[in-house]
């Protein structure tokens, strides 16, 4: 198996950040990062990439800023923009301001979002419940309540999406999310 990729906006990325940028996010940003620290690289890159994954189940304003040759929707053109996406410096592309905070909020809820997975076991409690036919759930510690509401069908696979990421990772995503609604005539 070929080593995971971070490369931002690459050919062949498969995850936003590497193991290293990652570990030191959540070092400076996550107060408990017990789950991320007591595994192992090897699960903490299968983290990251599932974490894209999670990440890029959404929808995105804006166009992928490499088009076709970026594999992942990240780094994004946002057409509010255009043109001030680009500085171009004899003809060499230098990211702004904006593509700069962009990567470093897509890779902070890459990471908060794959220790998120480390802390469930790579569980989605919340598809587990939808996949049961639970339609509400609510909990309550004192004096002890709990209610489950059973619906039916299945959740479609972008609606559940929403409720896998982590809701720090959401908050991070805000500014790039849309809530296209498709018309047909």
């Amino acid at each position: 198996m070929a080593e995971p990729n971070s490369d931002w906006g690459g050919q062949y990325a498969d995850m936003y950040v590497s193991v290293t940028n990652a570990t030191s996010l959540l070092s400076t940003t996550v107060i408990d990062y017990g789950a991320w620290t007591s595994s192992t690289t090897v699960t903490q890159a299968a983290a990251l990439v599932q974490a894209t994954r999670d990440i890029d189940a959404l929808q995105y304003i804006g166009v992928r800023r490499y088009g076709g040759t970026q594999r992942l929707e990240f780094p994004r053109m946002l057409e509010s923009a255009f043109p001030w996406n680009y500085t171009t410096n004899i003809g060499t592309v230098i990211q702004d301001d904006e593509q700069v905070r962009m990567q470093y909020k897509v890779e902070q809820a890459c990471a908060i979002q794959a220790l998120k997975l480390l802390r469930e076991g790579g569980r989605n409690v919340h598809q587990e419940r939808q996949a049961s036919g639970i339609s509400n759930w609510s909990e309550s510690l004192g004096p002890m309540s709990q209610s489950v509401t059973y619906g039916r069908g299945s959740p479609s696979s972008k609606a559940g999406s929403v409720g896998k990421l982590a809701p720090e990772a959401l908050a991070l995503l805000s500014d790039y999310r849309t809530s296209k609604r498709i018309y047909r005539a």
